[in-house]
C-alpha cells in the first residue's frame, strides 16, 4: 500500500466517522496516559462541527475521490 493510498483510507474512515449518524466513543485500556486516543478525539469534533469538515475538504479532485468513496461504501450498506 503505498503512502498516498494509506493516507486517504484514514482520512476516509474519519470522513465516515463524521459523517454517521451516530459515533460511539471507545476509551483506551485502563492504565493508558489519555482516556481516548487523539483519533477519536478528532472524529467526534468533526462529528459535532460538520461545517470544518466541509472546509478542509475543499473542492479539490483529491477530496471529491475521498467523498465518492465515501458515498459508494454507505451506499453499499444500503
Amino acid at each position: 500500500m503505498t503512502p498516498f493510498e494509506r493516507n486517504s483510507d484514514a482520512i476516509l474512515d474519519l470522513v465516515t466517522l463524521a459523517l454517521s449518524n451516530e459515533y460511539y466513543k471507545i476509551p483506551l485500556r485502563v492504565g493508558s496516559a489519555f482516556a481516548y486516543s487523539n483519533y477519536s478525539n478528532l472524529a467526534e469534533l468533526l462529528v459535532r462541527n460538520s461545517g470544518i469538515l466541509i472546509s478542509l475538504l475543499g473542492q479539490s479532485a483529491s477530496a471529491k475521490a475521498i467523498i465518492e468513496r465515501v458515498i459508494a461504501w454507505q451506499s453499499i450498506g444500503r
